[in-house]
């Protein structure tokens, strides 16, 4: 069905857009999203510290126990963004959530240009109380959605302003989880574009 929509012909429509998690992409899908109708296709990553994804995940309220694997799909990101790399022998491009809090404008800025796309500001920011066809049957999903609807775009948060993640509330084996995919997080931050300076009109 995704392949189906992502491929179909969408008339007035400049740009196809789609996020999805890497752990709902079976490895069986994997070489039919790089090959074919989906050959010029751009896969981007959005990274974020491994600690962060997973502290935010243990801390989430359980309503739904067993949807996300144990290490939060960080290891199935990694493995198809090797995959990627590897199959169409280009670096893709990867984009990491501290440089997006830190520099919205610049680093979207940065994320059109890899694609090939004018950057615009409201891609950033946005009036409140926007409506959406979609609803979030889950206690993680209504409060999220609640937050989102009165957000006017994304909230700029400093490096040295973000408090540290207090890994001793969590257990052993997640401790252990971090500290693996910290490698597999370094190796695509290296990767990652850089935020762009923007112009006086921009």
């Amino acid at each position: 069905m995704m392949k189906k929509i992502l491929a179909a012909d969408h008339p007035g429509a400049d740009l196809v857009f789609s996020k999805e998690f890497a752990f709902c992409l079976p490895e069986s899908m994997w070489e039919g999203m790089i090959s074919g109708k989906f050959a010029d296709f751009y896969h981007t990553f959005l990274i974020r510290e491994p600690e962060r994804v997973l502290y935010s995940n243990y801390k989430a309220p359980k309503s739904q126990p067993g949807v996300e694997p144990p290490g939060g799909g960080l290891y199935e990101l990694y493995e198809f963004y090797q995959f990627v790399k590897e199959r169409k022998g280009v670096t893709p491009i990867v984009v990491d959530a501290a440089d997006l809090q830190a520099h919205p404008d610049e680093t979207m800025k940065s994320y059109c240009e890899a694609i090939g796309i004018t950057f615009d500001p409201n891609m950033t920011s946005w009036e409140k109380d926007f409506t959406s066809p979609f609803t979030y049957p889950s206690k993680w999903g209504e409060r999220w959605f609640a937050d989102l609807k009165q957000s006017t775009g994304f909230i700029k948060i400093k490096p040295d302003e973000r408090k540290p993640v207090p890994l001793h509330e969590l257990p052993n084996d997640l401790v252990q989880c971090i500290k693996e995919c910290r490698v597999q997080y370094s190796e695509m931050q290296k990767d990652c574009i850089k935020p762009s300076p923007l112009s006086k009109t921009a």
